[in-house]
């Protein structure tokens, strides 16, 4: 069985959910993610007497509709038909399109741990400036803007939850996701050569469109150091 410790999570909302285990990896992290919908005891301890109580555990995506556009996103542009940063055809081809949880099951593997990068040749400083988004297993997010120039680098940490999914029958697969403090909104296409496209939104705001960035694996979650 696993046994995990539960702390008070200072970034969430406050109320008897906010707490969480510290950050798993390896088996542990396997562990824990099989538990997602299942039932589990945790033991609340107090000076007065211990508690057991039997909550269920969320899942990490629920979404079982195929993504549509959101209001005022832009139309992603063809992506280039190459990407030197990621070898050819990563990805296996369902041979139907998934959506929702049975999508995140397939290509989840290529997503958790992963970053998206606007430098192919690798991370900083292989380019100038790279802009990286990084995807922990544990849910951490890390948005890095790496620069030359001391105090303008970007390293912002938060944490994510997939609120959409869809994996094409040729493997190519879409993740959409918000950010837990950051209010951001996250689309993201990811093409069976790696090269990924996609947008953001901030409050609902004005798009960003993201082109050229590419796919990677291991997910550098580092702050921008050489």
């Amino acid at each position: 069985s696993t046994v995990l410790t539960l702390t008070r999570y200072a970034g969430a909302k406050t109320g008897p959910g906010s707490w969480r285990s510290g950050k798993l990896t390896g088996t542990r992290a396997t562990h824990a993610r099989a538990l997602r919908g299942k039932r589990v005891s945790v033991a609340v301890r107090s000076r007065a007497r211990t508690t057991t109580l039997r909550p269920t555990v969320a899942k990490l995506v629920a979404p079982t509709a195929p993504i549509t556009p959101r209001p005022g996103a832009p139309a992603p542009s063809a992506p280039a038909p190459t990407n030197p940063g990621a070898p050819a055809a990563p990805f296996p081809a369902p041979g139907r399109d998934l959506t929702g949880t049975e999508a995140i099951q397939s290509f989840g593997p290529f997503f958790f741990n992963a970053e998206f990068s606007d430098c192919a040749a690798g991370n900083w400083p292989a380019c100038t400036v790279e802009n990286r988004y990084g995807h922990g297993q544990d849910g951490t997010f890390v948005y890095r803007r790496c620069t030359p120039t001391v105090g303008a680098d970007i390293n912002f940490v938060d944490s994510y939850q997939i609120v959409g999914a869809l994996h094409r029958a040729d493997g190519s697969w879409v993740i959409e996701y918000t950010t837990t403090n950051g209010s951001g909104f996250y689309h993201w296409e990811v093409a069976q050569s790696g090269l990924v496209q996609g947008y953001y939104q901030f409050n609902g705001g004005t798009p960003e469109t993201f082109q050229n960035y590419v796919w990677r694996q291991p997910a550098n979650l580092g702050n921008c150091v050489a």
